[in-house]
C-alpha cells in the first residue's frame, strides 16, 4: 500500500468518526425542535464536548423538559457550554447572574459573560456596556480580570 493509499484510508477513516458527531448534534436539535426531549437528551448526552448540546442539554434539565427538574446540574451544563465558548450559553449566564436567576446574583459575573460574548456581536457588547455603567469598580475590575484569565 502507497503513502497515498495510507493517506486516504486515513482521510475517510477521520470523516467516518466525525460524521457521526455532526448528525448526532442535527439529530438532537431535531427532536429538540419537536420536543422530543427524550431523544435529544440521549443524542447530547453522547457529545459532551459540544456547547450546542451542553447547553440545549442544560436547558432540559433547567426545565424540567421531559425529565425531573435538576436546576444544579443544568446550570453546570450551560456553564459548561458557555466556559468553552458558545455564545447562547454566555449570554444565558450574563442574563442569570445579572437577575439572580436560579444562582447568587453577581454583576461582575453578568459582565464576564455579556463581554465574551461581546466578542462577536456589538448587540452583545451593548449589553455589556450597559451593564457596566450600574457597576462599582471593584465589580468591574474583577470582570476585567476574569475576562483577561478567558482562553
Amino acid at each position: 500500500m502507497n503513502k497515498f493509499t495510507r493517506l486516504l484510508m486515513a482521510a475517510a477513516f477521520m470523516a467516518s468518526v466525525a460524521s457521526p458527531t455532526l448528525a448526532d448534534l442535527a439529530k438532537g436539535e431535531a427532536a429538540f425542535k419537536v420536543q422530543d426531549f427524550a431523544t435529544a437528551k440521549v443524542e447530547f448526552e453522547a457529545l459532551p464536548n459540544s456547547g450546542s448540546a451542553l447547553y440545549l442539554l442544560g436547558l432540559i434539565h433547567l426545565n424540567g423538559m421531559g425529565i425531573e427538574r435538576d436546576v444544579k446540574y443544568g446550570r453546570e451544563l450551560v456553564l459548561k457550554s458557555a466556559d468553552i465558548g458558545y455564545i447562547p450559553a454566555q449570554m444565558s449566564m450574563g442574563s442569570a447572574y445579572k437577575s439572580g436567576y436560579e444562582l447568587d446574583k453577581d454583576l461582575a459575573l453578568a459582565h464576564y459573560y455579556y463581554s465574551l460574548a461581546g466578542r462577536y456581536s456589538s448587540y452583545n457588547q451593548e449589553k455589556a456596556d450597559e451593564l457596566a455603567e450600574q457597576m462599582s469598580p471593584q465589580q468591574l475590575a474583577k470582570s476585567t480580570e476574569l475576562f483577561s484569565k478567558w482562553k
